[in-house]
């Protein structure tokens, strides 16, 4: 069986954190790396007790730095240290994605020999949180504005990589949550990016995570919809020109 990295970004995590890494660490030929990105003082035991297991490894910023660049410190880790680790699977510290659902990314990326593989959960409007449903139905239609494909979950944080994809990830613009969206414009274009259907879990109605309804959505939509709208601008501007310039040597 191939070596297995999974990749958890975390700030201020719950104790069920703990439960979790215990549970990720029974799979086959598993090596962990947390991100612990600039969590408070009081957060501190919790990681100490993650150092103590087996096979897991815990990175610290000094301060908080953003999903994508959590994302990232995890990826330059696993290509200095871990390098002989072939998939690595990035999850979010609450607990919203099962054990089950990644050992199913982990056999269908094995069995089909993708190289990227993405969990996505069914959005219905009474079943999960408003903000995460307006979200994710926002950051839904960008994407098919941009890429002409509709993907149901774009926020999902359930996503396998093969090792190979390591520098591309890095280079990918973004910080924080706009990160995971523009990287699945660019695995989008290169016609990578597989999908399979995951649970949709969530535990005390999200309230623990760190989604920023209106900056972290204006940063998807900068970053994705505000090129389109300078190239959409500047064409109909040169077209103003060109109009103005054919007119006047018409009557010239």
């Amino acid at each position: 069986m191939k070596k297995i990295c999974i990749l958890i970004p975390s700030l201020e995590p719950g104790y069920q954190l703990i439960q979790y890494v215990r549970e990720l660490n029974t799979i086959e030929n598993v090596n962990i790396v947390v991100v612990n990105d600039g969590s408070s003082k009081e957060y501190e035991k919790i990681f100490l007790q993650l150092e103590r297991f087996y096979n897991c490894y815990v990175i610290h910023h000094l301060y908080n730095k953003g999903k994508g660049q959590a994302l990232k410190t995890g990826y330059r880790f696993i290509q200095t240290h871990l390098s002989k680790c072939q998939r690595i699977i990035c999850v979010d510290c609450d607990g919203q994605h099962s054990l089950f659902d990644i050992k199913n990314i982990i056999k269908k990326m094995d069995e089909q020999n993708n190289l990227c593989t993405m969990g996505v959960r069914q959005f219905k409007f009474f079943k999960v949180p408003l903000k995460s449903w307006i979200g994710n139905r926002l950051s839904s239609f960008l994407l098919f504005l941009i890429c002409g494909y509709w993907l149901e979950d774009t926020q999902t944080g359930l996503r396998g990589y093969d090792y190979q994809l390591l520098d591309s990830l890095l280079k990918i613009h973004g910080q924080r949550f706009e990160y995971e969206m523009n990287a699945l414009v660019v695995l989008l274009k290169q016609g990578i990016l597989d999908t399979t259907e995951i649970q949709t879990i969530y535990y005390h109605h999200n309230q623990h995570s760190h989604f920023r309804p209106i900056q972290d959505t204006w940063l998807i939509i900068k970053n994705l919809y505000l090129p389109f709208c300078l190239y959409t601008s500047f064409s109909f501007l040169c077209f103003i020109v060109d109009w103005l310039l054919f007119i006047s040597f018409y009557f010239l």
